[in-house]
């Protein structure tokens, strides 16, 4: 059991029972592939993630020598197609923390230990993470990310599932921004729901060949 709250201290908290059986509490969980810690921080998420994303690397890494292995086009590929996917999963909830100056730095960090490492020719000052696109041509990690929670709240949103809250340090403050930075956003779309109806609004009716 988690119990997410900002305070420090908590009193007054009595035990909670589960058909007899009381529960453990604990600090994080893991859920669909996200981990929920007791504040949302989202810190030790994305600091799982960037290790599972180091450990993916180093397993593609094994295909390329100092004089021999993959082309930078198959290498653009593993980066593009198997880590940033596996990085930015389930973004439109953590996405916040990427604003923090630590959290880019990480991100930084392994956005150019890929790049470099694949041999594609860039050295270690041409990766500038705070320029908008780096010299490779993608754009730096925490915007990627920003990118991917906004295009899923726009999908959310023209589904009419989206639920917003005026928080600003809440996950749905990315429909604001996204309104802020593409102000096109805002506009009703031709969107339809999918609705499934199982009941027949028709008869259909053979006529016999005499009539």
């Amino acid at each position: 059991m988690v119990l997410f709250t900002c305070k420090r201290i908590l009193t007054g908290m009595k035990p909670i029972l589960f058909f007899g059986k009381e529960l453990t509490k604990t600090d994080q969980v893991k859920h669909l592939g996200i981990i929920l810690d007791s504040k949302l921080t989202w810190k030790e998420h994305l600091q799982y993630k960037c290790k599972k994303a180091v450990a993916l690397f180093w397993q593609c890494r094994c295909i390329v020598g100092k004089t021999w292995g993959i082309t930078p086009k198959i290498a653009y590929w593993i980066y593009t197609i198997i880590l940033r996917p596996m990085l930015t999963h389930g973004a439109v909830v953590w996405w916040p923390r990427v604003e923090l100056g630590v959290a880019r730095t990480l991100l930084s960090s392994l956005q150019r230990r890929s790049m470099s490492s694949h041999h594609w020719g860039y050295s270690y000052q041409s990766y500038s993470c705070y320029g908008g696109i780096t010299s490779t041509g993608l754009l730096p990690l925490d915007i990627h990310i920003k990118l991917v929670a906004m295009s899923t709240c726009y999908r959310i949103k023209s589904n009419t599932s989206w639920k917003h809250t005026y928080n600003p340090k809440s996950h749905t403050h990315v429909l604001d921004q996204m309104h802020k930075v593409a102000p096109v956003t805002n506009m009703e779309g031709d969107h339809m729901k999918v609705c499934f109806s199982f009941k027949k609004q028709y008869k259909v009716n053979f006529p016999d060949r005499g009539n």
